[in-house]
C-alpha cells in the first residue's frame, strides 16, 4: 500500500494535518517507507483521542497517538527545530491529493532530530535535489488571477491535466504572462500538485482563500471553468491544481 493510500485511510481533511518525517520521500520516489507521520491540529488531535482507537505514548515529553503503523502528533517544537501546526498545513507540498511537510522544512527538521537515519534520509534528499532537472514553464493569464498571484494571495492555479501538464512536477519554475500583451511577468515556484477528476471536486476539497476567492464564490468559479474547458476535455483529461509560492 502506498503513502498515498494509507494517508488517505485515516479519512483526514485537507487543513487539518500534514504528514511528516519521510513521508514525502516515497512520494517524491527517493525511498519507501514503512509508517505514516502525522501531525494534526489540536481539536483533531482531542477528536481521536477520545475515540479512544488509538493508543497513547509519550515520546519526547509529548502525547503521541499510535495505531497500526501509524503516529499522530499535534505539536512541531523541538529542542532544535520550531514552526506551528498551521504554517506547517500553509506551506506544505501537496502531492497526490495529501500534504507533506516541505522538503525545506523536512532537512531541517531531520537535522534537529538527529538520528543516523535522520542523517541518511538528508543524504537522498540532496542527491534527489541534485538530479532533478527542474524546467520554466510559461502559462498566459487574464487580468484578475495574474494579479492575484503576484500580490500573494491566489497560491493554487487550476488546469486541465493534459499531456503538457503532466510535465509539471514540484521545483519547476512558472512564468505567468499576463493577456492581453503579454509584457507583465511574474516567476512562481510549483510546491504541489494536486490531480482530481473534476474542477468542481477540486475546487471543494481546498480551501476557496487559495484561489482567490471566498467560499460563497466556489459555485461561481465552478461555473467560469467550463467557459474555460469543455466538460469532455474535463473527462478526458482529469484536472490539475497548481499550488505555487512567489519567487
Amino acid at each position: 500500500m502506498s503513502i498515498f493510500e494509507r494517508v488517505k485511510k485515516l479519512h483526514f481533511s485537507m487543513g487539518e494535518y500534514v504528514v511528516i518525517g519521510a513521508g514525502i520521500l516515497e512520494a517524491l520516489g527517493i525511498r519507501n517507507t514503512n509508517d505514516v507521520d502525522v501531525i494534526v491540529k489540536p481539536i483533531l488531535f482531542e477528536k481521536l483521542r477520545e475515540s479512544k482507537i488509538y493508543k497513547e505514548e509519550m515520546r519526547w515529553g509529548k502525547i503521541f497517538l499510535i495505531g497500526d503503523q501509524t503516529e499522530i502528533g499535534t505539536k512541531l517544537d523541538w529542542e532544535n527545530y520550531s514552526t506551528t501546526i498551521e504554517e506547517a498545513i500553509k506551506n506544505a507540498t501537496v502531492i497526490g491529493g495529501v500534504p507533506f511537510l516541505n522538503i525545506e522544512e523536512t532537512i531541517k527538521f531531520k537535522q534537529a532530530m538527529g538520528r543516523e537515519k535522520d542523517f541518511k534520509d538528508i543524504e537522498l534528499i540532496e542527491k534527489y535535489l541534485k538530479n532533478s532537472k527542474n524546467h520554466s514553464i510559461q502559462m498566459k493569464l487574464q487580468e484578475k488571477p495574474f494579479d492575484l498571484i503576484k500580490s500573494g494571495v491566489k497560491v493554487l492555479e487550476l488546469r486541465l491535466y493534459d499531456k503538457k501538464r503532466k510535465d509539471i512536477k514540484i521545483g519547476d519554475v512558472i512564468e505567468f504572462l499576463k493577456l492581453p500583451n503579454l509584457a507583465e511577468k511574474v516567476k512562481v515556484e510549483v510546491t504541489g500538485l494536486l490531480v482530481y477528476k473534476t474542477f468542481a471536486e477540486l475546487i471543494e476539497n481546498v480551501p476557496a482563500r487559495d484561489l482567490g476567492y471566498t467560499d460563497s464564490d466556489k459555485e461561481d468559479l465552478k461555473v467560469g471553468m467550463y467557459k474555460i474547458y469543455t466538460r469532455e476535455e474535463e473527462e478526458k483529461y482529469g484536472v490539475l491544481g497548481v499550488k505555487i509560492r512567489l519567487m
